[in-house]
């Protein structure tokens, strides 16, 4: 993906096992609740602050 992607007005993603994806705190985003077919499994969230020196 690219920065440029995020310019537009919806995106959606189909992740996979492992995925993980980074994005900006001001992108509006929502996430659909965790469902597995065995009804097990887990969803691991975590948030940060990441200060770049350019």
């Amino acid at each position: 993906l690219t920065d440029a992607i995020l310019t537009l007005p919806q995106f959606s993603v189909l992740p996979n096992v492992g995925d993980i994806f980074l994005f900006p705190s001001t992108l509006r985003h929502q996430v659909y609740p965790f469902r597995t077919a065995h009804g097990k499994g887990i969803r691991r969230s975590l948030s940060f602050n990441l200060d770049s020196e350019e």
